[in-house]
């Protein structure tokens, strides 16, 4: 991936260049805000499915291993490749992700100095925390951290649109891989939710095998349960993950867009930003039945 080449120099001369600048126009605030709103609650659902999905194969793998005679009764690896430790670095994601949109929130509802500035570090705190594989690189991290130093004088000679502009543009690379990252995670091809599905199909083949037996099985209400467990997650993963795939697709595109408006390239409003909300509001529907 190409590498943001960003110096302290020249995003400082970037800021101060504006001095007697306007504002974030309408168009600009609204576009902000509904990216950071939509941003927000697509990371959030992201968050609570990764640690869902892990459940869900725990509780596959038990229910199998129940009543199928091929599972090692030894085995208690019931959680198989999504341990903790990937589990938590797929949570640490999306936490950086909401705290980008956390920080664009800031600038649009009028936050005191001191939260932005604490939204900042925390942003910065969470890219740090990213496996390597995760972020872009630690230049682009200590460059964005003189930008944050700088915040509160930015606020007080109103210089909000050019903090804006530097920490989106800033940025962008980041949040577009981690996006990228999400969209596969999600998408059930050599993802995070592909151990689901696969998990899921091994328990209904093994369960209706088990129940096609003749006689009374000492294991039956375990294999009808994972039966049904199994039929519900592919049906979530069809549904709910394949949403979340698309509504950070829809992210990555309007995170782009918003570098443009913010730079006012483009007069007239991106359509990715009304894509993306309708998208995350639909998604939020779907969420609330498989959640209930």
């Amino acid at each position: 991936m190409k590498k943001l080449k960003l110096f302290p120099a020249v995003i400082a001369l970037a800021l101060l260049a504006g001095c007697a600048s306007p504002g974030l126009n309408k168009q600009q605030k609204r576009a902000v805000s509904s990216y950071a709103q939509s941003a927000q609650a697509l990371n959030g659902m992201a968050g609570q499915e990764f640690l869902a999905i892990r459940n869900q194969v725990i509780e596959l793998n038990k229910l199998t291993a129940a009543f199928s005679p091929t599972w090692d009764a030894e085995d208690k690896d019931f959680d198989r490749a999504l341990n903790v430790v990937d589990t938590r670095t797929r949570v640490k994601a999306v936490a950086t992700l909401r705290s980008y949109a956390e920080l664009l929130s800031g600038f649009v509802d009028d936050w005191e100095d001191d939260r932005i500035k604490g939204a900042a570090a925390n942003f910065v705190s969470n890219v740090r925390d990213l496996d390597s594989n995760q972020k872009i690189d630690d230049n682009y991290l200590n460059v964005f951290e003189k930008v944050v130093t700088g915040i509160g004088r930015i606020f007080v000679e109103k210089k909000k649109k050019e903090a804006v502009v530097a920490v989106v543009a800033m940025s962008h690379e980041q949040v577009a891989h981690l996006c990228d990252l999400l969209i596969k995670d999600f998408s059930g091809v050599g993802g995070y939710t592909s151990q689901l599905v696969t998990t899921a199909s091994q328990t209904l083949v093994a369960a209706d095998s088990y129940l096609r037996k003749s006689g009374e099985q000492p294991g039956r209400d375990s294999a009808v349960e994972a039966y049904d467990l199994g039929q519900l997650a592919l049906q979530r993963h069809a549904e709910l993950h394949a949403g979340i795939s698309e509504a950070a697709e829809h992210m990555k595109q309007a995170n782009t867009d918003l570098v443009d408006v913010l730079r006012e390239k483009k007069p007239q409003p991106f359509k990715s930003f009304a894509h993306f909300k309708l998208t995350v509001e639909a998604l939020a529907e779907t969420a609330q039945y498989y959640t209930r």
